[in-house]
């Protein structure tokens, strides 16, 4: 028999894991929340940027992920915050809004998350096994591509004009190539190279912190090893010092993030009627401008949040559909903070699952950073060059294109794709 007990502890799984809650998962937790923190702020401020809205967009959209996924979340390694390819699509659906991107990208996350807690509510997990791997691998590829290649004119300070697609990207990029800023150019390439460089300090003896260990590791191969985790963190802080200090003397040499306003978030309804003027957008009329984007998005989202999961399982047995609770939630209580679309990152499941996360309960201490970042440390962010964030966007994107995959499709294809070159 069903009890409404066990149906809570399903619907909830907190319920499940806090009775086994003990000081020792506590301070792991502590200490993953702080660390995925320091990775998720300079990551969320130049997503926002990505999904053409303003800095301060992307900490709104990380402060509620880690809150409500512990009430629904099953995977302690997963964070639920903005990410790159749900940044571009995020832009890609809002950039020829009539009403204004910001609430085209607050809405698409309610609508959004919506879809998601529908398609968990009715069990449709199942239907994620239909998607084949080289699918989603494609589609990840080719926007890990596409947003590299968008990044590239803030990394060299060119200013391109427009340019969506990759080809459009790269021919307005050789039009302008002549009006590149030098000094951007010089502090974007060496923060690309010192991210890269930093990426790979934890192949030089850097263990993974684990409580689980019976041998102590050194401390400084913690000390390493946190260096390169939170090396976005580190760059961005460190060129935002550099350039505070410049402009204390007087010199302005790079292109700069603009103003961030601090303070909370304004908690409001999401903005089903728009006034413009003297005219009304009504819900009917957002929903034809947003389009596909509405299911879209929340498809992709499903998508990489469960193959995220399963790859982090480590023998647990997954529900999709209560993953698909979850990050429905999150996306909809964003959403009257100001989110736009969220889901899981790889990267920071990678920074969790490094840091010895044991539940969902880091969560809470990555929203304090975040909380911290936009109450005490707005006015600063003005200092962030923009190369600086353009270099942390292309060093995370470049290894989201699926090289292993493409390379076994093709030899396992290649004579079929001859065949059919030679009927042309």
């Amino acid at each position: 028999m069903f009890s409404s007990y066990q149906y809570l502890r399903k619907v909830f799984p907190f319920l499940h894991w806090s009775k086994q809650y003990d000081l020792d998962k506590a301070i792991c937790d502590l200490v993953a929340g702080i660390t995925i923190g320091l990775t998720l702020i300079p990551q969320s401020l130049a997503y926002a940027s990505l999904a053409g809205l303003e800095p301060q967009y992307g900490l709104y959209s990380s402060l509620c992920g880690g809150i409500i996924y512990l009430l629904f979340g099953t995977i302690p390694e997963l964070s639920i915050a903005p990410t790159a390819i749900l940044s571009l699509l995020t832009y890609s659906y809002t950039k020829n809004v009539t009403f204004g991107n910001i609430e085209a990208a607050i809405l698409l996350c309610f609508f959004g998350g919506v879809i998601e807690l529908l398609c968990g509510l009715l069990h449709l997990g199942f239907l994620v096994d239909f998607v084949s791997t080289p699918v989603v691998a494609a589609f990840t590829s080719a926007g890990a591509i596409t947003i590299a290649s968008s990044q590239v004119k803030n990394l060299i300070g060119v200013h391109i004009g427009g340019g969506e697609t990759f080809f459009e990207i790269w021919k307005k990029l050789f039009e302008h190539i002549g009006n590149f800023k030098k000094w951007d150019t010089i502090l974007g390439l060496s923060c690309c190279a010192l991210l890269l460089l930093m990426r790979k300090m934890k192949d030089f003896g850097a263990a993974l912190i684990s409580t689980d260990s019976k041998e102590k590791t050194p401390t400084y191969k913690k000390i390493v090893w946190l260096t390169s985790v939170a090396r976005n963190a580190l760059v961005v802080v460190g060129c935002a010092v550099a350039t505070f200090v410049l402009d204390m003397h007087g010199m302005k040499p790079f292109s700069l993030t603009a103003d961030v306003p601090s303070g909370w978030p304004n908690v409001s309804l999401p903005p089903f009627r728009i006034q413009q003027g003297n005219s009304t957008v009504t819900l009917t009329d957002i929903l034809v401008e947003l389009e596909a984007g509405i299911i879209f998005i929340p498809f992709i989202a499903i998508l990489a949040n469960i193959g995220i999961a399963k790859a982090f399982a480590r023998g647990r047995v997954i529900d999709a559909s209560q993953e698909m609770i979850a990050i429905g939630a999150c996306n909809i209580a964003g959403s009257f903070f100001g989110s736009y679309p969220v889901n899981a990152s790889f990267s920071r499941a990678a920074v969790g699952g490094a840091s010895g996360v044991k539940t969902p309960l880091a969560g809470i201490y990555t929203a304090g950073m975040v909380f911290l970042a936009f109450t005490l440390l707005t006015p600063y962010f003005s200092y962030i060059p923009k190369p600086t964030l353009a270099a942390v966007i292309i060093c995370a994107v470049i290894f989201m294109v699926e090289v292993v995959i493409s390379k076994n499709i093709w030899i396992i294809y290649s004579r079929y794709y001859w065949k059919i070159i030679q009927h042309f």
